[in-house]
């Protein structure tokens, strides 16, 4: 098993933060969304086990996934496509 590379590990990693900054604020809110949070952890849900099994990794299905999420909620939550596109922008 290969591991995965820093610099995809760090972007996973980053994603991962922000989704939980959002679960966490949004948890201190009268109005939760339970649909939005669920769909939030439906986009994040596989990334430790792809980090994992990176080798296995599809990362344009990854991206998409985040996509989906940004496309149905719009601004209501972190734009995790680009999170993660620009966390391996900026580690180059």
């Amino acid at each position: 098993m290969a591991p995965t590379p820093e610099r995809e590990l760090r972007a996973c990693m980053q994603v991962m933060y922000q989704a939980a900054i959002d679960a966490r604020a949004s948890g201190w809110q009268d109005n939760v969304n339970p649909e939005w949070l669920a769909d939030l952890m439906d986009a994040i849900h596989n990334i430790p086990f792809l980090i994992q099994n990176w080798e296995s990794c599809d990362q344009e299905l990854l991206k998409s996934s985040f996509l989906d999420f940004e496309r149905k909620w719009k601004s209501d939550g972190p734009c995790l496509r680009t999170i993660y596109e620009q966390a391996l922008a900026n580690d180059r």
